[in-house]
Order: structure tokens, then C-alpha cells, then sequence
């Protein structure tokens, strides 16, 4: 269950667009590591000293559009928890929750996908489905009301390679 969130939030997000899913080790050990980086480099910008009451949360997001068949399809997170071993202690969950690795695997739709989130079906239609700049404009616009100034629609057209990234303001 997503814990509520009040008042002001703050947090760090990294998105990535992964080629190939296994490159001989796990994807998200790498996805880890990149976030434990993310908070080391908070150290001067975002907090000085020993003030790690600052440290902002991260999220390390992975787009694979064509991962392997048992991650097709799926989005799974990777993030701290609390875990009473001895006892009961409850600290404030700002305090330990600082880093969520989300993958998301896409592929090609099944038929034995019988419900596919939004989000894939979205995020496939951007990467993975092999149609024309014109009728992916469409599918956005009509399917997600995503609207695409003529320069979003240009980074679009030009983004040749995922790792360019994803610069839509307004989806």
C-alpha cells in the first residue's frame, strides 16, 4: 500500500532507456547502484556536512523495451523497507524510504495479455510499437491526451535512440 503523502515532497528522478535488457548481470543491481549514486551526490549540493536530514529521495526508472519474456509486460519496484527483527521501532518512513528502483518491461502485446496498464500500453506505443511519427502523434493525443507542442513532437520524430530519453512535459 502507497503510503499518503502531505505537505511539500521532494525527490530525484533518474529515468533510463535500456537497449538491452541483460547485459550478464542483473539490471537492477546496476539500477541500484545508480540511485545509491544519486544520493552520494547530494553531499555539497543538497546537504552539507552532516545534515542528512536533507537528503532529497531518489528514483532510478528503467524502461525496457524489449526485455526478457519473464519480464515482458511488467513493472516491478525495488525500495527500502522496515523490518522489526527484535522488537518494535516505527521511525518515519522519509527517513529510511530514500531510494525506488522501478523497472518496467515492455515487449510486444499478447494476445494472452488480457489487461495491460495504461502505462505500457503508452510507454510501448513510444518505443516499441513500429508505426509512422503521424499516427504515434495520434495515438498519444487520442488514446492518452498527451499534446505535443511541435517541438516535443520533433524530439519524437528524432529520438533515434532510447537513450536520448523521454522530455514530454505533459503526460
Amino acid at each position: 500500500m502507497a503510503p499518503t503523502i502531505t505537505g511539500k515532497v521532494q525527490l530525484i528522478v533518474n529515468i533510463e532507456a535500456q537497449n538491452k535488457f541483460s547485459e550478464g548481470y542483473p539490471l537492477v543491481k546496476r539500477g541500484i547502484y545508480y540511485g545509491c549514486r544519486l544520493i552520494s551526490a547530494q553531499h555539497g549540493p543538497i546537504f552539507v556536512k552532516s545534515n542528512y536530514e536533507k537528503i532529497q529521495k531518489v528514483y532510478s526508472i528503467w524502461i525496457c523495451p524489449r526485455p526478457n519474456p519473464k519480464y515482458r509486460n511488467t513493472i516491478t519496484e525495488y525500495k527500502f523497507m522496515e523490518n522489526n527483527i527484535h522488537g518494535t521501532v516505527h521511525e518515519e518512513e522519509q527517513n529510511y524510504d530514500l531510494m525506488s528502483v522501478v523497472i518496467i518491461g515492455l515487449g510486444k502485446k499478447c494476445k494472452k495479455d488480457i489487461k495491460n496498464l495504461p502505462v505500457i500500453d503508452l510507454l510501448r506505443t513510444i518505443f516499441v510499437d513500429k508505426i509512422s511519427q503521424h499516427e504515434r502523434t495520434l495515438i498519444l493525443k487520442n488514446n492518452y491526451n498527451v499534446q505535443l507542442t511541435a517541438e516535443d513532437e520533433k524530439e519524437l520524430e528524432t529520438m533515434c535512440n532510447l537513450s536520448e530519453g523521454l522530455t514530454f512535459s505533459r503526460m
